[in-house]
């Protein structure tokens, strides 16, 4: 980030720099594409309209959008994501997308217990 862009964006209101980063990440989400993400050929080879599939460790939605894209209106994408502040963005991003079939989860999966 340019040091005058890390200027304005410490001076400004918390309350207006959350409202800011939503509306970004949401135009990054939404303008994100699978040529962007190497795994997505071989990815999308195995999913089918219909299918459940999770995204573990979902961000703000990147791929959760895609997996949406590629089991339809009828499947389910189960998005986990552990990070609050990202769970949050995950939630927000997949509602004002129309993505009803991601359902987000604000918690890790992990073969063991701890934080």
């Amino acid at each position: 980030m340019s040091t005058l862009r890390a200027q304005i964006r410490r001076a400004l209101p918390r309350p207006l720099r959350r409202w800011a980063g939503r509306w970004h990440y949401l135009r990054t989400v939404r303008a994100f594409s699978a040529d962007r993400w190497p795994e997505a050929e071989g990815v999308r080879r195995l999913i089918r309209p219909g299918d459940t599939v999770a995204d573990i460790g979902a961000n703000i939605g990147y791929i959760s959008r895609l997996l949406a894209e590629w089991v339809g209106i009828g499947g389910t994408v189960l998005a986990f994501e552990p990070v609050p502040e990202n769970a949050e963005a995950l939630a927000w991003n997949m509602r004002r997308l129309g993505l009803s079939q991601v359902e987000s989860r604000a918690l890790a999966l992990s073969d063991h217990e701890g934080e």
